[in-house]
């Protein structure tokens, strides 16, 4: 009997653990999600800021007549926060998207998606 217990505690220990660490680096929030004709572009926080004043992932997917075309994997250097719409901005062109990427200790990134 007391084995059952402690294997149980093990158990429920674990799944603990994996929940704690799925929420904290893997799980995806959605940011942003806007689209132009037939395409869109989705960007959701990946799990949450480094703890305590350090960066956070993102994940931009692009979609053309909903299909993923592209996915981009990006750090923002963000003093630690969490993101909101005001750290990038999603401009929709003749040929192409253009997205960039702000945060308050970093130099704006910017990521381009060509038509094809």
């Amino acid at each position: 009997m007391f084995k059952k217990i402690i294997v149980v505690l093990i158990l429920l220990l674990a799944g603990l653990f994996g929940f704690y660490k799925y929420k904290t680096e893997y799980a995806l929030e959605e940011i942003l999600d806007i689209s132009e004709g037939n395409h869109r572009v989705r960007i959701c926080m990946r799990g949450e800021p480094e703890f305590p004043f350090g960066s956070v992932n993102a994940r931009i997917m692009i979609y053309e007549d909903s299909k993923k075309k592209e996915s981009y994997d990006v750090e923002v250097l963000n003093d630690g926060k969490n993101l909101s719409e005001d750290n990038f901005t999603v401009a929709f062109e003749k040929d192409r998207i253009s997205i960039t990427v702000k945060g308050e200790e970093m130099d704006d990134k910017e990521y381009t998606y060509y038509f094809r």
